[in-house]
């Protein structure tokens, strides 16, 4: 009896796909979308903002099973397209556009939709902004700084590791907050860096508030510090985020089980760090910063080298400093090389009008999730170029957003999109950079 209900559902199922030949007999084969495979990254679906402006069509169709191509019917003035990756159904009635369910068998009315722009169309070309150099000439001109938390919380009471570089040397300071505050920052700052190996030219940091917070930034000013911020949702754009993947390798094989110990070893690691020879400078960052190799702490006695004149100590660093900045050179070489392989060479001007990637979250008071938000907001008009691959955007209504990637961007093209944010005009952005490259590196 059971073997007699699984034969008639699926002579049923052959009816349905049978029946729908018969709706619709002008059947076109599925045609095949092109796309571009890149390293990485998924393929995203199209998805299309509608606008309701009528219910007054009557589908003559009946749907079932699942379509792969474009179909007509008799008089050609209903077509329909399987939308991509979905289950749903695409009618063109009279030049407008309406998706339906694939299970939809019955004759009912169906609601016509106004396609007003496609804001999500599907990734088919690699981001944009290529690689690009900072000039950085000598020890300590260019400190980067970052974040790595909140981890564990120790037995000192430390949850957050506050991680500063040097971009000629590669020296680096540990430093561990029992509280990620602006305060803490500063103060590591200033006895870390400043009072210990003098000051900066120009500090970059990400946009958390730890940095930008009043604290840290009049420190900054007060010392003649230029204070650079990453652009948000770009990390490649702070270079010490590698060296934090590096860091926090060498505490993990520490701590092992114990992760309220991962602060107890942290000036060891510092030294082991700054002895070792740096791949990109071809030198220790002890020797660039101190002019000597420090001697490793060891019971057995190790010769010490013959103490060299100062002049000829200073002749040495400073054929060590053109060796480095040649290193430097050719190790971004390697890295352009690599990283331009899944990027494109586009550059907004200013003047451009272009759509931006909005990272909206989801709120559950207020009804809105953020998958079905759109994917872009503006369109917005490029007022300031900071970097080859940093801007300035400005929307109509005066809305300024600050330090924008250029991989979250987009040329406008076509009709503009009606989802253009309505807040209120605000002041033009404060101006604490200069127009060099503070790009990716």
């Amino acid at each position: 009896m059971g073997l007699i209900i699984v034969v008639i559902k699926i002579l049923v199922i052959i009816c349905d796909v049978a029946s729908f030949g018969c709706v619709f007999p002008h059947r076109v084969a599925p045609e095949k979308k092109k796309t571009t495979k890149l390293e990485g990254r998924q393929r995203r679906t199209s998805r299309v903002t509608t606008q309701l402006v009528t219910s007054s069509a009557t589908c003559p169709c009946r749907f079932g099973g699942h379509l792969g191509g474009a179909t007509s019917n008799k008089g050609g003035d209903v077509v329909g397209v399987k939308r991509p990756s979905t289950a749903e159904f695409s009618l063109t009635v009279g030049g407008q556009t309406v998706w339906r369910p694939l299970n939809s068998k019955v004759r009912e009315p169906i609601t016509v939709f106004k396609v007003i722009h496609v804001i999500d169309r599907p990734v088919t070309t690699a981001p944009a902004g290529i690689l690009h150099a900072t000039n950085v000439q000598r020890p300590w001109e260019h400190v980067t700084v970052d974040l790595v938390g909140p981890l564990s919380r120790s037995r000192q009471g430390h949850t957050w590791l506050f991680v500063m570089q040097d971009r000629f040397t590669k020296w680096i300071e540990l430093a561990p907050l029992r509280q990620a505050t602006a305060k803490n920052t500063t103060k590591a700052i200033t006895e870390r860096v400043i009072l210990r190996h003098g000051r900066p030219d120009v500090v970059l940091s990400d946009n958390e508030t730890q940095f930008t917070f009043t604290a840290f930034t009049e420190r900054l000013q007060e010392f003649g510090i230029k204070h650079r911020t990453a652009p948000v949702y770009a990390p490649q754009c702070n270079p010490v985020e590698r060296t934090n993947r590096t860091v926090k390798t060498m505490i993990s094989q520490f701590v092992e089980d114990d992760h309220r110990a991962w602060d107890d070893h942290l000036p060891a690691l510092q030294f082991a760090f700054n002895t070792a020879v740096h791949d990109a400078t071809g030198y220790s960052p002890a020797y660039l910063d101190h002019g000597r190799e420090l001697t490793a702490p060891h019971p057995a006695k190790i010769p010490l080298a013959a103490a060299d004149e100062p002049s000829e100590t200073f002749r040495r660093l400073q054929e060590a400093y053109e060796l480095v900045r040649i290193n430097l050179a050719r190790a971004f070489q390697r890295q352009e090389k690599y990283y331009n392989l899944r990027r494109r060479a586009w550059r907004p001007q200013v003047g451009d009008w272009v759509w931006r990637r909005d990272h909206p979250l989801s709120k559950k008071a207020d009804d809105f999730n953020a998958k079905l938000a759109p994917k872009f907001i503006g369109p917005l008009e490029v007022r300031r170029v900071i970097s080859p691959v940093i801007v300035d955007l400005r929307s109509k209504h005066g809305k300024w957003y600050r330090h924008t990637h250029v991989q979250h961007l987009k040329p406008v093209r076509g009709k503009e999109n009606k989802n253009i944010d309505d807040q209120d005009e605000d002041e033009p952005p404060h101006d604490n950079t200069d127009n060099e490259n503070n790009g990716e590196n």
